[in-house]
């Protein structure tokens, strides 16, 4: 397979990769906010709503607009220049401006829903639709695939459409599960709606992303004279795609708004997501092994990618709740895109990349480095504790462990964010010098289209904000209604489903309480009750912890932590919360007695616990 990803190929694919590369340096800028404002001691400096719409803007260029228009200059590598290239692109990049914008032009209410979140904004919807739109049309574009004219630069070709074409399918698919969820879901509780909506397409979308991967990684190889079988390389990319095809069983068969759903696309995820990507990987090995191609002269992008996606695997695996464990699997998965993407493209840009590893300085490596610290320091503070979604202002750290995990994370997201702006500088320096030497090259002069795209762009814009205006209202205004009304409504489902038995319910809806209002101690307090009934004691004392550093006089979080420190057989750590809830609880209060029992217990178990030791040291003492 030679180049899909080349530098020299059609105008539109250059266009395509200029807007993909300027999407990641705004991504690298938001990211260095999220950074603060996740840094402790450096929390204040982000109110939660200023955080969550930085969130939410970071994570739609950093990966929504980064990597389909990767994608879209794929397909744009295998078609002529022509005018209907010209409009697509340059609406797609007229949407992504107004992406950006729209915090400034038409603010609302930031929604951090799961793979997709989104502004409750008329504007930056119909951007976002605008913009996936581009996307599937550069692909049906692809498809019909016109002879280039003799006159364009001849674009560098895939020997084989196969992989390309099955790229597109996950896309698809993702957009048939989006469709299906947006017609069973207008009853749903708006606050909801988003994460809802987007659960199936967000997990199908990803095996696109894990399909670029696997063509950049044949990039990578074949620079290194490794190139797989052919027949090999479709039934690598066949396994891949095959999972993606039981997304309407999945949809016929589970209700959206039910756990069975979510269940059945994460298992889909967890099962068929990697082995197609790590059957390729292991042909490369093998390849590269029987072509005496020596692992240390392959690109460095290609092992270090390789590296990324089995620590996201692996990290995605030891998920078990809603900690920084998720971002610490995401980062670790979408950088390993990001690492072979800059990979092939630094391999592309002789002037401005050569200049730079003559200097001693690798945008590569030094990304690499700080996403490793990043994606560990996460993955740390997750396994102690530390939510996510949330900054150091309205979820305070409780443990030297977490505040050194996120300390870690700040040191690591700098270096990232560094390693990024200067790939995005080199990129852009190399594409302008390129473009110097070639405007000497005789080209027919072209009508400027511009002001047609821009029209265009500014009509279906208008169009579909009108058309959202006629959809159903949970569309829209999921974020627009009171929030304390949301959380309210929400948090009282919870306390319905635990008084009825249904702790994992409970633990659902609480969730979404927590999505809401993070510094809502009642909700951390109702979140560990639900874990104990669930049989996770360490979880839940995480959470009764949190509860009593947001609010110390919480009294109902001593109790249910005294209960979970018993779980976890730390009887003297029990009776310390027991006797803390019993001080702070009015006499009249029927769960004094229960624990005053309890304690009574707890302090006789401890008595003969001392009085056992006392015998067996005196016991000792008097030994000859």
């Amino acid at each position: 397979m030679r180049s899909t990803l080349s530098f020299v190929g059609t105008p539109a694919s250059q266009r395509w990769r200029l807007l993909a590369v300027a999407a990641l340096g705004f991504a690298a800028l938001l990211a260095l906010l999220l950074v603060l404002g996740r840094t402790p001691y450096l929390g204040i400096a982000l109110p939660s709503a200023q955080f969550r719409t930085a969130l939410v803007l970071h994570v739609n260029f950093a990966i929504t607009v980064w990597l389909l228009a990767c994608v879209a200059s794929a397909w744009s590598e295998a078609t002529s220049d022509g005018f209907a290239d010209r409009v697509i692109q340059f609406t797609a990049t007229l949407a992504a401006l107004v992406l950006a914008l729209t915090p400034l032009l038409a603010p609302g209410p930031a929604v951090p829903s799961n793979y997709l979140p989104v502004l409750e904004s008329r504007l930056f919807l119909t951007a976002l639709i605008v913009f996936i739109g581009t996307v599937l049309a550069s692909y049906l574009r692809y498809l019909l695939r016109p002879a280039p004219r003799p006159t364009t630069v001849a674009p560098a070709r895939c020997d084989d459409h196969v992989p390309l074409v099955l790229t597109g399918v996950p896309m698809l698919m993702a957009v048939v599960s989006l469709a299906w969820a947006a017609l069973h879901l207008h009853r749903v509780e708006p606050h909801v709606y988003w994460d809802r909506l987007t659960w199936g397409a967000g997990h199908t979308i990803q095996f696109t992303y894990l399909c670029l991967l696997m063509l950049v990684w044949l990039e990578l190889a074949a620079g290194a004279g490794v190139r797989p079988a052919q027949g090999r390389i479709r039934l690598a990319f066949a396994i891949q795609v095959a999972p993606v095809f039981a997304v309407p069983l999945v949809h016929a068969l589970s209700p959206v708004d039910q756990p069975a759903f979510r269940d059945a696309f994460t298992s889909l995820m967890r099962a068929g997501a990697w082995p197609g990507a790590a059957l390729l990987a292991l042909m490369l090995l093998l390849e590269a092994r029987r072509a005496r191609v020596r692992l240390r002269t392959l690109d460095p992008a290609l092992t270090l990618s390789m590296l990324f996606l089995a620590a996201g695997v692996l990290i995605g695996a030891a998920i078990r709740a809603d900690t920084s464990m998720v971002p610490a699997h995401y980062h670790a998965a979408v950088g390993a895109v990001t690492i072979a993407l800059m990979g092939v493209t630094l391999r592309r840009l002789a002037p401005s990349a050569e200049t730079v590893r003559r200097r001693g300085i690798s945008p590569l490596r030094l990304y690499a480095c700080g996403l490793a610290i990043l994606v560990l320091a996460l993955a740390w503070s997750g396994w102690h504790g530390v939510t996510r979604k949330s900054p150091v202002l309205t979820h305070p750290l409780v443990t030297m462990e977490q505040t050194i995990g996120m300390s870690a994370m700040a040191l690591g997201g700098v270096l990232a964010i560094c390693g990024v702006l200067m790939f995005v500088a080199c990129t852009m320096r190399g594409h302008f010098a390129a473009t110097t030497q070639t405007t000497s090259a005789p080209f027919p002069r072209r009508r400027d289209r511009r002001a047609v795209a821009i029209a265009s762009t500014l009509a279906l814009i208008g169009i579909g904000g009108a058309c959202i205006a006629w959809l159903p209202r949970a569309w829209i205004d999921a974020g627009h209604s009171d929030q304390d009304d949301l959380v309210h409504t929400r948090f009282h489902q919870a306390v319905a489903s635990m008084r009825q038995g249904q702790a994992e319910q409970a633990a659902i809806a609480l969730h979404d309480v927590l999505t809401l209002a993070p510094q809502l101690p009642e909700a951390q307090v109702n979140m560990g009750y639900a874990l104990l009934a669930l049989g996770r004691p360490a979880a839940a004392r995480d959470f009764f912890e949190s509860a009593t550093a947001l609010r110390a006089s919480q009294v109902n979080a001593y109790y249910g932590l005294a209960a979970a420190l018993e779980a976890l057989g730390d009887l003297p750590g029990a009776v310390g919360a027991m006797r803390t809830f019993v001080h702070l609880s009015q006499p009249a209060d029927p769960f004094v007695r229960k624990a005053q029992a309890a304690l009574w217990e707890w302090e006789s178990e401890l008595a003969r616990q001392r009085q056992t030791i006392a015998s067996k040291a005196s016991s000792a003492g008097v030994r000859p």
